[in-house]
């Protein structure tokens, strides 16, 4: 029951982005949710290749009714062909380190943004994102700076995985939402199922 309601929270917010994202790109972007899981975090290394994987993504910290993080992240290879497709048209010598960032934040602050507006209607919770940060490391180092946050490696997180289809091509990604433990908790409280 856990996961089919999160998926569903997962499709809606994955629709809203889609919508987002196609008209700020002026071209079609469209989104579709495969798979929710609930894991500890950590094991999410695993489910993107292993802790020695490059992945590249944006981070989000979640304030308000709970306390919380959002991570968006793509495998390198993944985040390279998403950022070509997304700025097509321009010579890749013409797409500075910074435009590929620019372009990576506003992606993750969109669907990050999105996803907290569907879980917000759902549980009449307040979430507000704070300014997303570049995450560009191994997938382990990255996910030991969510445990300097304060969650640890028992904590559940909710992984959505994502399908980006832009021009045809699908590119997939990983949105991890990290609640504390007793936020977590609230949440499902207020979707009226227990942890």
């Amino acid at each position: 029951m856990h996961l089919d309601i999160l998926k569903e929270l997962g499709n809606i917010g994955a629709g809203n982005a889609a919508t987002s994202l196609s008209q700020l790109l002026n071209q079609r972007v469209d989104m579709n949710v495969p798979d929710v899981k609930l894991l500890e975090l950590k094991d999410v290394p695993y489910i993107l290749g292993g802790a020695d994987v490059p992945v590249m993504g944006v981070t989000v910290l979640v304030e308000g009714d709970v306390d919380a993080q959002i991570l968006l992240l793509f495998t390198k290879e993944s985040s390279e062909r998403l950022i070509e497709n997304i700025v097509a048209g321009f010579s890749p010598n013409d797409i500075s380190q910074e435009i590929r960032q620019s372009v990576l934040l506003e992606v993750g602050n969109i669907v990050g943004t999105t996803f907290l507006n569907a879980l917000g209607s759902f549980t009449n919770m307040t979430f507000i994102p704070t300014v997303p940060g570049i995450a560009d490391d191994m997938a382990g180092a990255i996910l030991d700076s969510v445990l300097v946050t304060g969650a640890d490696g028992n904590n559940i997180i909710l992984i959505v995985i994502a399908e980006f289809a832009v021009k045809g091509e699908v590119i997939d990604g990983y949105l991890l939402f990290v609640p504390s433990p007793s936020s977590l908790e609230k949440i499902f409280n207020a979707l009226g199922v227990s942890v």
